[in-house]
């Protein structure tokens, strides 16, 4: 293999952006869900008849992951919005707009526009209706465009409000333990905030006890339709097979 094409390629991944939250996650594979996984119907019951979040979400991905009809419904509603954008100046009392206004106005439009929101949000309402919850992070922010990293649902909580009732996003950062290449683990752990690579050095080093980092209100963001973020639909699935 080419080393200079190798050298190129690892300092462009390094930018890169997971596409969704299964990119690094060990338990599955490249084609789609770990399909050794089988739910009986039995099985199924037990699991909706039950209170384990869990395991009523690992239902619902696999069924999302294997069953057409299961996610052509998710993916109805995850569309039925279209998520459109409305950019309004706003000028400051008693002062008058600058004469630049429509270039930078067209700057924030170009910015929105790479940003591509419709799509954005599409995506997360789909990770909301399969995993009942959605977990991210701004990872960057710069004239260039803004990055959004999805976080793995199963290293994020959400426990509590801050006084303006905006909710507090902790991310365990013992979630790059479980990328096993120590090479591929840096590379991903450089694509964080550094608020997120600090503490990640600090709990490895024994310098803090607990994996759990509570992200700043405004890189940490999180959806989902109920508090115990039981994923909408996983009750109709025993419809679907």
């Amino acid at each position: 293999m080419n080393h200079k094409k190798l050298t190129e390629f690892t300092s462009e991944f390094q930018h890169m952006i997971n596409k969704n939250q299964t990119t690094y996650n060990s338990d599955y594979l490249s084609w789609g869900f770990e399909r050794t996984l089988t739910f009986t119907p039995d099985d199924i019951d037990k699991i909706l008849n039950d209170t384990d979040i869990e395991a009523k979400r690992e239902l619902s991905e696999y069924f999302f992951y294997t069953e057409g009809f299961y996610k052509k419904i998710l993916y109805y509603y995850s569309t039925l919005l279209n998520y459109t954008s409305i950019t309004l100046p706003n000028s400051i009392s008693g002062k008058q707009l600058s004469k630049d206004v429509l270039k930078r106005y067209n700057q924030v439009l170009k910015l929105i526009e790479d940003f591509r929101p419709e799509e954005k949000w599409q995506h997360i309402a789909l990770c909301v209706l399969v995993d009942g919850a959605y977990y991210g992070i701004i990872s960057k922010v710069s004239k260039k465009g803004i990055a959004i990293l999805d976080l793995p649902i199963g290293y994020c909580r959400s426990k509590y409000r801050d006084e303006y009732g905006n909710d507090i996003v902790e991310f365990n950062v013992t979630y790059f333990n479980s990328i096993g290449d120590e090479e591929i683990r840096k590379i991903i752990l450089g694509t964080y905030p550094q608020i997120v690579q600090k503490y990640y050095h600090k709990f490895q080093n024994g310098k803090t006890k607990t994996p759990w980092l509570r992200l700043p209100i405004d890189i940490g963001f999180y959806f989902s339709f109920s508090d115990d973020c039981t994923p909408l639909f996983v009750e109709v699935i025993p419809a679907t097979v």
